[in-house]
């Protein structure tokens, strides 16, 4: 009985996480995201943490977070998603790339 609740649950998560704006980062894997700030991030840890934000990625699809580099995990992809923050030119110019880590 447990299995079939557990199974109800994870597709209603499934539901919710698929509906989201971070899901977009999956379909698109491989591309590079460019944006701009107002405020100064001082570090690409700032970058990463902003990007995460506006991107409202879930904890839980959170796998490693290494500051400059983070690991996404989907219920609907079958392969993780691997961000690179870095600077685009100077303190409010920032770029995020993104690839397929592993399967």
């Amino acid at each position: 009985m447990a299995n079939q609740w557990d199974a109800q649950r994870f597709l209603l998560y499934k539901q919710i996480v698929d509906g989201m704006k971070f899901t977009q980062l999956f379909r698109d894997a491989g591309e590079t995201y460019y944006f701009k700030t107002e405020e100064v991030l001082e570090t690409n840890t700032d970058t990463m943490a902003e990007f995460i934000v506006n991107w409202k990625v879930p904890i839980e699809c959170i796998d490693l977070d290494y500051g400059t580099m983070v690991i996404l995990k989907h219920p609907s992809f079958d392969f993780k998603l691997r961000l690179d923050a870095s600077g685009d030119g100077d303190w409010t110019h920032h770029k995020i790339e993104t690839s397929i880590e592993e399967y």
